[in-house]
């Protein structure tokens, strides 16, 4: 949406097992008067489509939200052309329950953000950092709440959490509850893929817990991309900042907690100017540097535009994408 409302036109490749959604969008921008050829959407999988696309000489820039292993083809594919390439890719977000946190509502955040779509979404809160002083009365609301959710179905209104979206993903999920099984980690509630009656023909796992899991476990670290939270125990705020460096975004569960200071400009452009005299000498251009050498972000949105080439600049194949 960035590039389309900076006036771009945009191709859009969903992933091949969820293109329903972004047809509908499509399809919405269409009825709401978007003209043809603007928004376009291209459905395949990722070696006969997104393979072809992210290598188009016509095709400047490249964003992607993925795996870690695809974003690495992508920006292999990106690099002979020196394309501007975003990649989004394995987020880890953390939920921080404080101790004066209203625990009914931090439970339901929890419980929604752990396992709302199966947790197959890049903004899953899948761990829980619970300052100590509520772990105990955080964790037992928490599991009882995940035990309760009811899997199936994920179009019928009356079901709290769907399938996996695949097997391989399924299979994935399960690998993971062995894995923190073996770090240590205790297994609260789940663990286990559901395969009685209507569960016998798809891809359905438990809700899953792990309580009192150290952050540096595999399964607090790593993008699971299933129905799976870890719980984090923590003395304090600044601990638990410490254990969220792989977030994409991480709320904040407490009511007395401080407003975050200003943050302090480092930017030689973001700096207040003196005012100009009569004799002074009109203002020099805004640095586009930091004294240490790092460049300063504008927050304008900027439409991206490359000269196009005839020919690829080596013979180099292309990567795979698998």
């Amino acid at each position: 949406m960035p590039a389309l409302i900076s006036g771009n036109t945009v191709v859009l490749k969903p992933a091949e097992d969820t293109p329903l959604s972004s047809y509908n969008l499509v399809q919405i921008l269409a009825e709401a008067g978007v003209p043809e050829g603007v928004v376009n959407l291209v459905s395949g999988n990722g070696p006969n489509a997104g393979a072809p696309l992210a290598e188009h000489l016509d095709v400047p820039v490249v964003s992607f939200t993925g795996s870690t292993a695809v974003g690495r083809l992508i920006a292999e594919a990106c690099a002979p052309e020196f394309k501007h390439c975003s990649l989004e890719m394995g987020g880890k977000n953390i939920i921080i329950v404080m101790e004066d946190a209203n625990l009914d509502l931090a439970v339901d955040g929890a419980i929604w953000g752990g396992f709302g779509t199966t947790g197959q979404r890049c903004t899953a809160a899948s761990r829980i950092a619970v300052h100590k002083a509520v772990y105990h009365d955080f964790t037992s609301r928490f599991v009882a709440r995940a035990k309760k959710l009811k899997a199936g179905n994920g179009l019928d209104p009356g079901i709290d959490m769907g399938p996996c979206i695949n097997e391989q993903q399924l299979k994935t999920v399960m690998d993971y509850v062995q894995i923190g099984q073996a770090e240590g980690a205790k297994l609260l509630t789940g663990g286990h893929r559901l395969t009685e009656g209507p569960y016998a023909k798809g891809w359905f796992h438990e809700a899953t817990v792990f309580g009192d899991c150290n952050p540096k476990m595999r399964v607090a670290q790593e993008e699971i991309f299933g129905p799976v939270v870890s719980l984090i125990p923590i003395s304090s705020l600044e601990e638990a900042i410490e254990v969220e460096p792989f977030a994409i975004c991480s709320p904040a569960s407490s009511t007395s907690m401080p407003r975050p200071s200003a943050p302090k400009r480092t930017c030689p452009s973001a700096a207040p100017r003196k005012p100009a005299t009569a004799t002074a000498k009109p203002p020099s251009p805004p640095s586009t540097s930091t004294p240490s050498g790092r460049r300063c972000t504008s927050t304008t949105p900027t439409s991206f535009s490359a000269p196009k080439s005839t020919t690829r600049s080596d013979s180099r194949p292309a990567p795979r994408f698998e």
